[in-house]
């Protein structure tokens, strides 16, 4: 792209003008549109169709594409998962908006394959594919195994180091334009208290971020009196680079005086940091370098003192939407919490049971000062009412036994008459007498053998204060 001496404005040929409009998607996005493009061009062949579905009609693409959402497979046969799918779809979109200008989306002539996408959707939700694999954040007790494990005298802990430090405390992507950054790249300063800190001093090309002037604002403060202090580990670093090499990131050297070679991590370098650390550092599961930035975002919400706009300026995250997927993370302490807490309410239940079953029924009542308290005599209206609310046990009443209920010195005899069980006796005309007393007498020497606290009783109904005498022949 030059100008000529002479002229304000360049002029660029056909093939620069058109790398520059293809250059603005991102790498990762002409990837996923090229393989959307590939799998539905294998789908074609394989139903013996024409492959260049650029020239379908709107009608024979829509027909196509909702076979296509519904038969689509992996090589190996396998479902897609929802997500999958989708990112099929609109791959082929942005292919046929770029070829034709047609959007198969939002298109109203594209109402078939709108339908049988959705009925994909959730046949694949059904069949357990419709989940969403996040990046776990790491572990709060690997962050500390992980940060006991780097050591400031290694020149591979030191840059493994410096490498967290900034993934965490700038929220960035574990690979995106990592290994292309610059020691130029970052700056210190102190703010107006006095506290040194590092920030970027460039504003770059991240997914998030491509024609927008919005860039991540994260700040890196100095922990004084902290052998850990991520200032003082990037300073030393800083000091420690090659300094024929303008890249943050070089291959640490080995066998020589120098701490890192005049050459530069690559990509992949880069992106195999955290399971490298995982491995070396013996943490619990293998965490990759996006873990990173989902634990900066873990952490910064957990903690509740941040809103989520806060957060996106550091992390770059364009949405509340985007960030909800990091937010929406449990611990997996608080899911064993929640786990014992169920547990031990369930033993708890069981114990009560257990406890419940086991407790005698029949208890001694505590004694009472007899002296103390007033009675007042049972009108006969009382008295009957208190013998129609009776209900006697079995054990109490048998065929061949005389039953004599009285109340004080007045007294009835039921003679052989059977109280049924459950059922209430017939009322029995008695006068009225100076103490609330109720005599039963009885020839059932069974009766007579019971403990005086066990002895079965009858039950009262809308009664109180009345004294039951037992007497055995």
């Amino acid at each position: 792209m030059a100008a000529d001496d002479n002229k304000r404005f360049c002029t660029l040929n056909e093939s620069d003008f058109q790398k520059l409009i293809e250059s603005r998607d991102a790498a990762n996005t002409k990837r996923a549109t090229t393989h959307a493009v590939k799998t539905f061009r294998a789908y074609l062949n394989e139903k013996r169709k024409s492959i260049d579905f650029e020239d379908f009609s709107t009608e024979e693409l829509d027909n196509e594409l909702s076979r296509f959402y519904v038969e689509a497979r992996k090589e190996n046969g396998e479902l897609y998962k929802k997500s999958t799918l989708l990112a099929l779809r609109h791959g082929i979109s942005r292919h046929m908006q770029a070829c034709s200008g047609i959007d198969i989306i939002n298109d109203k002539a594209f109402t078939k394959s709108k339908t049988s996408f959705l009925a994909a959707s959730k046949e694949l939700k059904r069949e357990g594919k419709g989940g969403i694999d996040h990046y776990p954040p790491i572990d709060s007790d690997d962050l500390k195994k992980m940060y006991l494990y780097f050591d400031l005298d290694n020149n591979v802990k030191l840059q493994e180091k410096v490498f967290v430090d900034i993934v965490l405390y700038f929220g960035r992507r574990g690979r995106e334009n990592i290994h292309l950054l610059k020691l130029s790249d970052f700056s210190a300063k102190r703010d107006g208290e006095g506290n040194l800190y590092i920030y970027m001093d460039k504003d770059e090309l991240t997914k998030n971020h491509q024609d927008d002037p919005n860039s991540a604002e994260g700040r890196m403060y100095q922990l004084i009196d902290d052998p850990m202090c991520p200032v003082r580990s990037f300073m030393k670093y800083k000091r420690l680079l090659n300094p024929d090499c303008n890249r943050l990131f070089q291959r640490p050297s080995r066998g020589s005086t120098k701490w890192y070679d005049n050459v530069p991590l690559g990509h992949n370098s880069i992106a195999g940091m955290m399971p490298n650390i995982s491995e070396r550092a013996g943490l619990s599961i293998r965490y990759t370098n996006h873990s990173l930035r989902a634990t900066a975002v873990h952490i910064l919400d957990a903690d509740g003192k941040f809103s989520s706009r806060h957060i996106m300026s550091v992390t770059g995250h364009k949405s509340e939407n985007s960030l909800k997927t990091y937010t929406g993370y449990t611990d997996p302490k608080i899911k064993r919490k929640m786990s014992e807490t169920i547990s031990s309410n369930l033993r708890r239940d069981q114990e009560t049971c257990e406890t419940a079953s086991s407790t005698t029924v029949h208890t001694e009542s505590p004694l009472l000062d007899m002296t103390m308290m007033e009675f007042e005599p049972l009108t006969d209206a009382q008295f009957n009412s208190l013998i129609a609310d009776m209900d006697f046990d079995s054990n109490m009443c048998a065929q061949d036994e005389n039953v004599q209920i009285s109340r004080g010195s007045n007294s009835q005899n039921v003679g052989n008459q059977v109280l049924p069980v459950n059922k209430r006796s017939a009322p029995l005309m008695a006068h009225a007498n100076t103490c609330n007393t109720l005599n039963i007498q009885t020839n059932n020497q069974h009766l007579a053998q019971y403990p005086q606290q066990s002895l079965l009783m009858p039950q009262l109904h809308n009664c109180s204060n009345i004294t039951i005498n037992y007497n055995f022949k």
